[in-house]
């Protein structure tokens, strides 16, 4: 490994360590481990200088000896290390006197870099006025722009003058200055920064960062930006990306009265001919999420009866628009005056004719409802379910524990065949929290499991067998491609496989067979129950402050809030299920690992 570095002379600085082995020893086969050599190299290593033949470095200048007009003045330098070393010695002086020529630099460096850092420094020495920022939202450099928005959030509301530069910057030619801007606005109340909002959105929304950065500041403007999208929308339907996260920030505030403007805005078709437009569907969704265990609230939308039988009809349409029914049939289960009616609308979505993401749509649609008829629904099709559906369809039903002991009573009748349970889904039967359901999952599946060791005794003379790496090429795509990457072929939340370049078909027969022997900790299962009743299961994908990625088979995703989160508990094991020899014989083990090693060569 090798790290390189603009050296305070100007030269490339090359830091070179020498390891033979870079690799964890806990992930070396043992019978590999014992033939190498681990801290091979531990005593090499070099640091290069690189300069041109025709050039000699710049001398280096001993900054510790500098007082502060002279570390100030080595900040305007070319050299980025001189100039960190500079701004960090300023910041440890901390000497009052720095904040003029600070200043100076700021407003006169003929470098970017030199302003962007003065900046920063005065920042940091709490010597950073208005008028400097203001000085820097003008500047011909984007980078200086983007810097002082970002500087300048807490000057906004006492500084006319520097807020409406900041608010001119909406339509800065540069989209960094202006995703900074979407960003600062949130932490600047008042209607004119949400009109800057809703501006940056119409012009920049189609960008997923953009998206991001603009909800990210939405919450002090929901009132202005639904004003000024709804004043907007008989020319331009409002963006439905912002209209539904919008509309669960409104459902959560205690307003009444604003709560009543926005249903009235919802309950008027926005479209010619009375038709109501997607984004109404998406709105009343988001609000409906919002409202969930609000009962003294949840009777705001009883008004929206024109809404709910505009949805119903377009849900099952089969001439509309596949994107106008999605929008529709996510209301679908949601009105618990027409549960029955609903519920049949959806299942009758579950059949072949209908596409692939409608189906799953109505899927979700169920799941999210507390009808206790729903498992029925979802399983009486299992046998013309498609591999994709099915997943779906078992992730729903195994979301509650009243829906799971559907499902068991549904396996232990063959209605639904057990061998037809993938392992991912019958390991999460295996181990349910509740005994009574789990003593019954056992007696379903556990006769066909056995030990581990058992297992890989059984098949390891696969691994003298002859292999067909393109009979094993078709193993892992059906059995491996909906977690596993190679090639180009599946999904990417297990390891990617083509990594696997020092793993044995003995270490690879293990991983397979019994994946709960080692395993790295950020592909450990957690199981999550939510604060309305859901199960829900997967590896921690990315956190933030507000919420957690759920992770699961074929890359799907499940996004919590951690307000909505009631207990968190890692399982013990990976997110690789145990169990696959129930879906793949020696044979075709042994061509799996054929073609996985012909991979790595």
């Amino acid at each position: 490994p090798t790290m390189l570095k603009t050296g305070p002379d100007g030269a490339l600085w090359v830091a070179d360590m020498y390891r033979a082995v870079i690799e964890h020893p806990e992930w070396i086969p043992d019978d590999w481990e014992a033939r190498l050599d681990l801290r091979a190299g531990s005593e090499q290593g070099r640091i290069y200088r690189v300069y041109p033949v025709d050039r000699k470095p710049r001398p280096m200048t001993p900054l510790d000896r500098l007082d502060t007009p002279g570390l100030v003045a080595a900040l305007d330098g070319p050299n980025g290390w001189q100039r960190d070393t500079a701004q960090r010695l300023l910041l440890h002086k901390d000497d009052p006197a720095s904040a003029g020529p600070l200043r100076r630099l700021a407003r006169a460096s003929q470098r970017p870099k030199t302003r962007v850092q003065a900046l920063w420094t005065l920042e940091t020495l709490n010597a950073l006025t208005a008028d400097s920022v203001l000085i820097a939202l003008h500047d011909p450099h984007p980078r200086v722009r983007r810097h002082a928005v970002r500087l300048g959030e807490r000057f906004f509301e006492g500084h006319r003058e520097l807020s409406e530069a900041a608010l001119a910057l909406g339509n800065d030619p540069d989209a960094e200055v202006r995703f900074q801007l979407a960003l600062s606005l949130g932490n600047w109340p008042g209607p004119r920064a949400g009109r800057a909002l809703a501006g940056l959105a119409r012009r920049d929304g189609e960008d997923s960062w953009f998206r991001a950065a603009i909800l990210s500041s939405a919450t002090p403007h929901v009132e202005t930006l639904l004003t000024v999208l709804f004043a907007e929308s008989e020319e331009t339907p409002p963006p439905a990306w912002l209209i539904e996260p919008l509309f669960v920030l409104a459902g959560t505030t205690r307003d009444r009265r604003g709560m009543s403007g926005l249903i009235r805005a919802l309950g008027t078709p926005a479209l010619p001919e009375g038709r109501f437009a997607p984004w109404q569907f998406a709105a009343l969704a988001g609000l409906l999420d919002a409202l969930k265990g609000n009962p003294e609230r949840a009777g705001t939308t009883e008004s929206l009866g024109g809404l709910w039988k505009a949805a119903r009809a377009l849900a099952g349409d089969d001439t509309a628009n596949e994107k106008e029914r999605l929008a529709a049939v996510r209301l679908l289960g949601r009105d618990p005056r027409n549960q029955d009616a609903d519920r049949d609308r959806l299942a009758g979505l579950l059949r072949p004719q209908v596409s692939n993401r409608l189906q799953l749509a109505a899927v979700a649609a169920l799941g999210k409802t507390d009808d206790r008829k729903a498992p029925e629904a979802l399983l009486a099709g299992w046998k013309g379910h498609s591999p994709q559906l099915r997943s779906a369809v078992l992730d729903a039903v195994l979301s509650r524990e009243s829906w799971t002991g559907s499902l068991l009573s549904s396996l232990e009748d063959s209605c639904t065949p057990p061998a037809e349970i993938d392992p991912a889904h019958r390991r999460r039967l295996l181990d349910h929290r509740d005994p009574t359901l789990k003593a019954r999952a056992e007696a379903i599946f556990r006769p066909a499991t056995g030990s581990r060791q058992t297992v890989l005794d059984r098949y390891r003379p696969a691994l003298e067998r002859p292999a067909d790496p393109a009979a094993g090429a078709a193993v892992f795509k059906r059995t491996c491609a909906a977690c596993h990457k190679l090639g180009g072929e599946g999904v990417e939340v297990g390891p990617d496989l083509a990594s696997l370049t020092d793993k044995s078909p003995e270490s690879l027969l293990t991983a397979i067979l019994d994946p709960n022997r080692a395993f790295e900790a950020k592909f450990m299962n957690f199981n999550v129950q939510t604060t309305d009743g859901r199960v829900l299961s997967g590896m921690i994908a990315s956190e933030t402050a507000t919420a957690i990625t759920l992770k699961r088979q074929e890359g799907k995703e499940d996004v919590l809030l951690r307000a909505e989160i009631e207990t968190m508990a890692a399982s013990g094991q990976s997110l690789m299920p145990e169990g696959m020899e129930k879906d793949i014989k020696p044979q075709e083990l042994a061509d799996l690992i054929s073609f996985l090693g012909r991979r790595r060569k």
